[in-house]
């Protein structure tokens, strides 16, 4: 009974974050998104040092 519901809770939980993704993906596209303030990203590489 209980994996069940686990599995329903996943079903469930899985579902919600399809549908944001979709919705933070129109907002973004349509250029609704806007910010004040520059970000500035770092990446720190990856393959380590030779």
């Amino acid at each position: 009974m209980w994996k069940k519901i686990e599995f329903a809770i996943v079903l469930l939980l899985l579902a919600v974050l399809i549908m944001m993704s979709n919705h933070l993906e129109e907002m973004v596209s349509s250029g609704r998104v806007t910010g004040r303030n520059p970000c500035i990203v770092l990446d720190s590489g990856h393959g380590g040092c030779r």
